[in-house]
Protein backbone atom coordinates (compact mmCIF):
# COMPACT_ATOMS: atom_id res chain seq x y z
CA UNK A 1 0.00 0.00 0.00
CA UNK A 2 3.07 2.75 0.92
CA UNK A 3 4.46 1.77 -2.25
CA UNK A 4 1.09 2.34 -4.44
CA UNK A 5 0.70 5.40 -2.46
CA UNK A 6 4.10 6.63 -3.60
CA UNK A 7 3.81 5.66 -7.24
CA UNK A 8 0.79 7.38 -7.23
CA UNK A 9 1.00 10.94 -5.41
CA UNK A 10 1.49 12.68 -8.87
CA UNK A 11 5.03 13.74 -8.53
CA UNK A 12 5.50 15.28 -11.80
CA UNK A 13 9.11 15.24 -11.98
CA UNK A 14 11.26 11.58 -12.36
CA UNK A 15 13.45 12.96 -9.52
CA UNK A 16 10.85 13.56 -7.03
CA UNK A 17 9.20 10.38 -7.62
CA UNK A 18 12.63 8.13 -7.20
CA UNK A 19 13.50 10.46 -4.06
CA UNK A 20 10.50 9.27 -2.45
CA UNK A 21 10.82 5.62 -3.41
CA UNK A 22 14.26 5.73 -2.31
CA UNK A 23 12.94 7.53 1.06
CA UNK A 24 10.71 4.74 1.46
CA UNK A 25 12.76 1.78 0.93
CA UNK A 26 15.34 3.34 3.15
CA UNK A 27 12.53 3.24 5.98
CA UNK A 28 11.59 -0.64 5.25
CA UNK A 29 15.66 -1.09 5.91
CA UNK A 30 14.92 0.55 8.90
CA UNK A 31 17.78 3.05 7.86
CA UNK A 32 17.89 5.94 9.66
CA UNK A 33 19.18 7.72 6.67
CA UNK A 34 17.91 11.28 4.62
CA UNK A 35 17.36 11.82 0.85
CA UNK A 36 18.63 15.22 -0.17
CA UNK A 37 19.23 16.76 -3.32
CA UNK A 38 22.21 18.13 -4.43
CA UNK A 39 23.60 20.89 -7.67
CA UNK A 40 26.70 19.97 -7.37
CA UNK A 41 28.88 16.50 -7.22
CA UNK A 42 30.44 16.20 -4.07
CA UNK A 43 32.53 12.94 -3.01
CA UNK A 44 31.93 12.73 0.80
CA UNK A 45 35.26 10.85 2.41
CA UNK A 46 32.87 9.60 5.59
CA UNK A 47 31.23 6.98 3.76
CA UNK A 48 31.77 4.32 0.64
CA UNK A 49 30.25 6.56 -2.39
CA UNK A 50 29.32 3.66 -5.04
CA UNK A 51 27.41 6.55 -7.53
CA UNK A 52 29.86 5.87 -9.76
CA UNK A 53 29.15 2.27 -9.78
CA UNK A 54 26.09 2.36 -12.46
CA UNK A 55 26.70 4.05 -15.52
CA UNK A 56 23.35 3.89 -17.27
CA UNK A 57 25.45 3.44 -20.69
CA UNK A 58 26.01 -0.21 -19.61
CA UNK A 59 23.75 -3.10 -19.41
CA UNK A 60 21.97 -4.98 -16.64
CA UNK A 61 24.40 -8.10 -17.59
CA UNK A 62 27.78 -5.35 -17.69
CA UNK A 63 26.94 -3.85 -13.58
CA UNK A 64 28.97 -5.20 -11.12
CA UNK A 65 26.40 -5.39 -7.44
CA UNK A 66 27.16 -8.36 -6.10
CA UNK A 67 24.55 -10.79 -4.25
CA UNK A 68 27.04 -13.12 -1.78
CA UNK A 69 24.23 -15.55 -1.85
CA UNK A 70 20.84 -15.71 -4.15
CA UNK A 71 17.83 -15.18 -2.33
CA UNK A 72 14.76 -16.57 -3.34
CA UNK A 73 12.78 -14.87 -5.63
CA UNK A 74 8.87 -14.96 -6.28
CA UNK A 75 9.07 -15.77 -10.41
CA UNK A 76 11.65 -17.39 -12.25
CA UNK A 77 13.21 -20.45 -11.93
CA UNK A 78 16.57 -19.11 -11.85
CA UNK A 79 18.44 -16.25 -10.04
CA UNK A 80 18.30 -13.03 -11.59
CA UNK A 81 20.60 -10.55 -10.74
CA UNK A 82 20.60 -6.70 -11.00
CA UNK A 83 17.25 -6.10 -9.78
CA UNK A 84 15.68 -3.56 -7.81
CA UNK A 85 15.71 -2.42 -3.76
CA UNK A 86 11.78 -3.42 -4.19
CA UNK A 87 12.59 -6.56 -5.37
CA UNK A 88 14.99 -7.80 -3.00
CA UNK A 89 12.65 -6.17 -0.22
CA UNK A 90 9.43 -7.92 -1.04
CA UNK A 91 11.30 -11.30 -1.47
CA UNK A 92 13.60 -11.29 2.22
CA UNK A 93 12.17 -8.80 3.78
CA UNK A 94 13.65 -7.27 7.08
CA UNK A 95 16.98 -9.45 5.89
CA UNK A 96 17.08 -7.10 3.09
CA UNK A 97 19.65 -4.91 4.48
CA UNK A 98 21.77 -7.37 5.81
CA UNK A 99 22.14 -8.98 2.01
CA UNK A 100 23.05 -5.42 1.42
CA UNK A 101 25.96 -5.05 3.63
CA UNK A 102 27.00 -8.33 2.62
CA UNK A 103 27.25 -6.98 -1.07
CA UNK A 104 29.15 -4.05 -0.09
CA UNK A 105 31.94 -5.63 1.79
CA UNK A 106 31.89 -8.51 -1.33
CA UNK A 107 32.56 -5.92 -3.70
CA UNK A 108 35.02 -3.91 -1.15
CA UNK A 109 36.95 -6.81 -1.02
CA UNK A 110 37.41 -7.68 -4.34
Amino acid sequence: DELHAEIFSGERQLTDLNRRILSLCLKWLGWKKSVTPTTTYEPAPSFHDLRGVISAKSGFENRTFYHPHPYQQVFGKAFVPNLSIIDLISCVGPHAGQVIEASLKSKLNK
